[in-house]
């Protein structure tokens, strides 16, 4: 439409809406009210023409002869005689019927379109790139960042560019570090900032599938721990290897299982090629992970070997005798002593743990006497370096401690604290009660900020966040009457070392049944209640 169109048409429809106001324009042509009131009404009918395509308007017909129209039985035009007294909004208004809304919404927004379309001809803007799927890649990301993660979604419905784009960590990374407690993920599994973002609410909200993946008749005290594409798992004196599908589904691969112990097995480690594992008669085996026997201590301890951890030359025990010994990894040839150093705690060795930089290593202690229970011993000189106590009580004993950098320690016990050291000042510099008053018995932690423990009650798990004083949530297994020995994790697993078998928490799935429900979002009631329904929205 160019401009002298719109001129004649806006002439012819101020002339028609003259006579309509009063039957003759000539009686007030020369009165100044007149004058106003014939301006106004030149901008509401242009306006009215455009929107409405008035019959009156033959030039604006003329050109727009194949534009739709919409319907006249939907809309009710409300003119009111005091149009200078209006503005142009309220000079009319559209009424929608109620009984067919969507239809007209439908109608209304297709005939829209192709108005616009026809204007954009008319003007040549049609040539013009304004889509917003002319933008380039890095001006479409800027745009991503301001969007929640719920529209992120709908908007990678939209086409498969947006599909695409969508599905990169660039655009997600932002919600991943404020929304995803639990990060820890294996090489062999990689995980997407988008998939954290996406199973992130389950670890909150409690939302979990689960199942044992192996049972066994009589009750034990397992121990689980899991690298990159297999779990371990001890059951009486065999150590079980399960291969882990990315499904969260655990084969077990019956060749790989490591036998020879004589008693049952009591705490082993997994590291690289190797698997260590101590016994009750006192012994220290080793294989690869193949499952041939690579060495056998026999009763290197007058007492059970509670624990051990080993670097790429010797093994380090602990036993109920109350000392700690370092062994070599390699069997001497000439059958010479094993035994290559020993160290004296005073009481039984509960947990035991080499730092990463492999100079000095962690025991925790039963706690039974007045010493501190956290005692650090350097490897090369066998000296005591450090003692670490805080308010501590006879029997607070200290029975997983897990080393988060070389200057950090994690440790939980009998006093229901977990309990964050820095090696440095040798001082506790955060701690966590658990809420029910319950023994700690096994942690582990992602090395960021979430923390997961396994309590002595009811085969429970909670999970902190290091940033928060309260407890995230806590998760409920079937056995209730169990307490955690051993816990290892994924981002989207949990499993668990129950007394009847390994216990595994799927949250990827998203969906779990009512009861579980409940016990999921018992302790999530402490939470902020505007955050939660925020939460539940999306």
């Amino acid at each position: 439409m160019n401009r002298r169109t719109r001129i004649i048409g806006q002439s012819q429809h101020t002339t028609a809406h003259s006579r309509r106001q009063g039957g003759g324009g000539n009686r007030r042509r020369g009165d100044d009210n007149t004058r106003d009131r014939d301006n106004n009404s030149r901008r509401n009918g242009h306006s009215s023409n455009l929107a409405a395509g008035n019959s009156d308007d033959q030039s604006v017909h003329t050109h727009e002869s194949n534009s739709p129209r919409l319907p006249l039985q939907h809309r009710s035009w409300e003119a009111s005689e005091n149009r200078d007294s209006q503005s142009e909004h309220d000079c009319y208004t559209t009424q929608f019927p109620d009984s067919d809304s969507k239809s007209f919404t439908t109608v209304f927004g297709r005939a829209a379109e192709r108005r616009i379309s026809l204007i954009d001809e008319n003007i040549g803007l049609n040539n013009v790139p304004c889509h917003i799927l002319s933008l380039p890649d890095d001006v479409l990301f800027l745009i991503f960042t301001f969007l929640q993660p719920a529209d992120l979604c709908h908007v990678g419905c939209v086409c498969r560019r947006f599909y695409y784009l969508t599905a990169q960590d660039t655009v997600w990374l932002q919600h991943a570090k404020r929304t995803a407690v639990v990060k820890q993920f294996s090489t062999s599994q990689p995980c997407s900032a988008k998939e954290l973002c996406r199973v992130a609410p389950n670890w909150k909200l409690g939302r979990f599938k689960e199942g044992f993946a192996v049972k066994h008749k009589h009750r034990l005290m397992p121990w689980v721990q899991t690298t990159d594409d297999a779990l371990w798992f001890s059951m009486g004196s065999n150590i079980s290897c399960f291969k882990l599908h990315s499904s969260g589904q655990v084969c077990e691969v019956k060749e790989r299982c490591l036998r020879g112990l004589q008693e049952d097995a009591t705490r082993f480690c997994v590291k690289k090629d190797k698997v260590v594992s101590g016994c009750r008669d006192g012994s220290v085996y080793g294989w690869d992970t193949s499952g041939n026997l690579m060495f056998c201590y026999k009763q290197v301890h007058g007492s059970d070997t509670q624990c051990v951890d080993f670097t790429d030359s010797v093994i380090i025990t602990g036993s109920r005798d109350a000392t700690c010994k370092i062994l070599p990894v390699e069997a001497p040839s000439d059958g010479s002593d094993v035994i290559l150093q020993s160290f004296d705690a005073g009481e039984r060795v509960w947990s035991l743990k080499i730092s990463p930089c492999e100079s000095f290593f962690a025991a925790g202690l039963a706690g039974c006497q007045d010493d501190p229970p956290i005692v650090l011993w350097d490897i090369g000189s066998g000296e005591c370096v450090g003692q670490l106590s805080v308010n501590h009580r006879r029997g607070a004993g200290v029975l997983d401690l897990r080393f988060e950098s070389p200057h950090e320690l994690l440790t939980c016990g009998y006093d229901t604290f977990i309990r964050l050291w820095d090696l440095r000042t040798q001082r506790c510099v955060n701690q966590w009660e658990e809420p029910h008053d319950s023994a700690l018995y096994c942690l582990e932690s992602d090395g960021n900020n979430a923390i997961l423990v396994g309590t002595a009650r009811h085969g429970m798990v909670r999970l902190w966040d290091k940033r928060k004083t309260e407890p995230v949530q806590a998760y409920y297994s079937n056995s209730r009457t169990s307490p955690v020995y051993s816990l290892a994790m994924d981002y989207r697993h949990l499993y668990l070392a129950l007394d009847v078998g390994l216990n595994v928490m799927d949250f990827s799935c998203g969906k779990t049944d009512k009861a579980t429900a409940a016990s999921g979002l018992r302790d999530a009631t402490k939470q902020d209640s505007s955050h939660l329904r925020h939460t539940f929205k999306k």
